[in-house]
């Protein structure tokens, strides 16, 4: 498809051809030479078709199709790009596809100019109803223009899992803990100078081990199974604990276990199940921290909770997700533990387990279309986590 702007194009590199369009067979080595120049010089036309087949196969929400990608090509060189997340969504009565808005990606010889808006201008037309977590304030101003409504930001919270390692490497002013007292970070600093850090982190362990077996405990009938990969996790159980949770959701991404099989079946996701006697009743996907990850964090390492499955009304099932996804975070050598997630059912249950509030930046837009049912207007209606739209990659 080519928008038909042709103000903005010329702007987008003066009197050259230049198109949007949906990538086909055909655009397979302008997109690899995308790929080459932004991500991986090492990028190959073969290997990319590979991917965009395996793709296809394992789309959710239009199986054999590849997720929709689109370049601004101009003189035969691709200046723009932005790709999708095909899934599925729960709106309170069924299921239906739609796709996330991921990979707006232009080349800094083309930046500050027309080309952004050019690519999700098509890419809206092309898709209807789609959804983005967008961070960055000109991102969320062009879909906001093009129609998509900020619903809100996803909350943070963080449960510091090795207090003295943590506290002698963090910058609490920088990352922005919430709900501390303004010395806090003057006398983390002063613990770092003087060398106490890991003494007041031995301190506050004992402190949250305290808080959380009273404040945070679980039912003793609930049994946590360690599992490697989400696939050891029999399906059809997935597929009956979404069918209990979904009956309780005004809206949220599908999470039966074609998704979670296709998201999250990979090294560097570590699935916990919590069990009522046979009966699966809650799971949790951990990712494993990032070599290279967000610097204000200093080097912490930062275990990512990045899907939450749970009904609702059993709080004592999510308290026993919390405690065996920090165990899952010890393991794989996490300093702390993050998890993002918008139902307020959850929000009660992090204080009771010790997780600090910080501040959010991952802003939900959504765009519906006037023959589908409409969508809540309020994150706080979803049930999203940080493992949605991939946005839990930063840490």
């Amino acid at each position: 498809m080519v928008a038909n702007d042709t103000r903005a194009a010329d702007q987008a590199n003066s009197g050259a051809s230049t198109q949007v369009v949906k990538v086909q067979d055909e655009h397979i080595d302008v997109l690899t030479g995308f790929i080459r120049e932004i991500w991986d010089s090492n990028a190959d036309a073969e290997a990319v078709r590979r991917a965009r087949k395996a793709a296809a196969a394992q789309n959710p929400a239009a199986a054999g199709e590849p997720p929709p990608t689109f370049l601004l090509i101009s003189s035969d060189r691709a200046i723009g790009h932005v790709s999708t997340i095909p899934i599925r969504i729960w709106d309170g009565e069924a299921q239906r596809p739609i796709h996330w808005v991921k990979g707006l990606m232009v080349t800094p010889d083309h930046r500050n100019g027309p080309v952004g808006f050019l690519l999700l201008k098509e890419a809206v037309r092309e898709l209807g109803d789609g959804m983005a977590m967008v961070v960055e304030p000109p991102a969320r101003r062009l879909f906001e223009a093009l129609g998509y409504q900020d619903a809100g930001v996803l909350p943070n919270h963080m449960r510091v899992l090795k207090p003295g390692r943590f506290l002698s490497r963090i910058d609490v002013e920088a990352i922005g803990l919430a709900g501390l007292p303004s010395w806090t970070n003057g006398a983390v600093r002063l613990a770092q100078r003087s060398g106490l850090a890991r003494l007041l982190g031995m301190a506050i362990s004992g402190a949250t081990g305290a808080w959380t077996a009273v404040a945070g405990r679980r039912s003793s009938g609930l049994q946590n199974k360690p599992v490697r990969r989400i696939s050891e996790i029999d399906s059809s159980a997935i597929d009956d604990l979404w069918a209990r949770v979904r009956s309780q959701l005004r809206a949220a991404a599908v999470r039966d276990s074609a998704y979670l099989n296709w998201r999250y079946d990979d090294n560097a996701y570590r699935p916990v199940a919590v069990y009522a006697e046979s009966e699966l009743a809650g799971v949790g996907i951990v990712r494993a921290p990032s070599d290279d990850g967000d610097p204000r964090l200093r080097g912490v390492r930062v275990a990512v909770l990045s899907d939450l499955l749970y009904p609702p009304d059993r709080p004592d099932i999510g308290l026993a997700l919390l405690a065996a996804a920090e165990n899952a975070g010890r393991e794989l050598g996490a300093d702390a533990l993050l998890i993002s997630v918008s139902h307020p059912g959850t929000q009660r249950l992090f204080k009771r387990r010790a997780f600090l509030r910080i501040p959010g930046n991952v802003h939900f837009l959504f765009k519906g279309t006037p023959d589908t049912p409409s969508l809540p207007s309020g994150i706080d209606e979803w049930w999203l986590s940080r493992g949605d739209s991939s946005a839990d990659e930063v840490f």
